[in-house]
């Protein structure tokens, strides 16, 4: 609903560029609600997370990732 878009643009994001390597070039962590992150001129690509992912993952610059397909849990 309109009302759960407008909510989400409320909360802070963590952000990641990566190159075309999927390597991480630089990380934003919670960046701020209608807020712009500095131009990354390395970057191929942003992926966005809720604030604390990057945390969480305990990402950092020169990190690559793997992207695969998630688990059916069997």
């Amino acid at each position: 609903t309109y009302e759960a878009e407008e909510t989400a643009v409320q909360d802070p994001i963590d952000v990641v560029f990566v190159d075309r390597h999927w390597r991480v070039v630089a990380l934003r962590q919670r960046l701020g609600p209608w807020r712009m992150s500095p131009w990354v001129w390395r970057a191929w690509g942003v992926i966005e997370g809720a604030a604390g992912t990057v945390e969480r993952l305990q990402l950092r610059v020169g990190d690559e990732l793997v992207l695969a397909p998630a688990s059916n849990g069997s």
